[in-house]
């Protein structure tokens, strides 16, 4: 991806973001890490998340296959509903230096029942709506192009989304789905202070609840 487009990415939407209303602002907060800006998604953002998206090695462990353009855009009009619908989604994180995204890091609904011993989580508010019993779990996860793989960057996002989770979502506790194998994802974790806790299910795969305090 060009970098003169991401800058402009970011401009475009760091304004639209100003022009907000005050407390629409309040709420959609533009974070700041020591090296990143994480904001919401917005029409803009489109191509960035295909990129991501289309590249196996990164969905591995997300989606188990990769998405496609339509796809994408579809997830991006999902994340704008649960902007205006619960608060959250995955935000889009930028690199402060050179104003390009890196990835996404955020809050998203997962729905769990019990499938054969184990709980099985499926992404969505809507997922297993006709269960009345099903477990929810509000998850912080994060997912960063392969290039901005081993800088530390899913590490810093995801701690600087601990507030968001304590302040506006009112969550008392931060919780992660991991796949089992996902080593990345789970050193990432551990290094921020989540615990490992129940196997479940992800996708059909193994995986471990992780949790900590929102306020740690």
């Amino acid at each position: 991806m060009n970098a003169c487009v991401r800058h402009d990415t970011f401009t475009r939407s760091l304004y639209c973001f100003l022009s907000l209303a005050k407390h629409e602002r309040k709420t959609l907060q533009m974070i700041e890490s020591e090296r990143l800006y994480i904001r919401p998604a917005n029409d803009g953002d489109h191509a960035f998340l295909y990129h991501m998206h289309s590249d196996p090695v990164v969905m591995r462990f997300i989606l188990g296959r990769t998405r496609t353009e339509a796809e994408s855009r579809d997830y991006l009009a999902e994340l704008m509903r649960l902007y205006e619908t619960h608060k959250m989604g995955q935000f889009i994180v930028f690199e402060k230096k050179t104003r390009q995204p890196l990835g996404r890091c955020g809050y998203s609904f997962f729905m769990g029942q019990e499938e054969d011993g184990l709980t099985s989580f499926y992404w969505g508010p809507d997922a297993l709506s006709d269960n009345p019993d099903r477990e929810v779990v509000v998850e912080l996860g994060y997912t960063f192009a392969r290039e901005s793989w081993g800088k530390g960057y899913a590490s810093e996002a995801a701690k600087a989304m601990f507030p968001y989770g304590r302040d506006v979502l009112k969550k008392p506790t931060i919780t992660s789905l991991i796949n089992q194998n996902n080593a990345a994802s789970l050193k990432v974790a551990e290094r921020n202070g989540l615990t490992r806790g129940k196997a479940c299910r992800i996708l059909g795969e193994l995986s471990w609840v992780y949790s900590a305090p929102s306020g740690a």
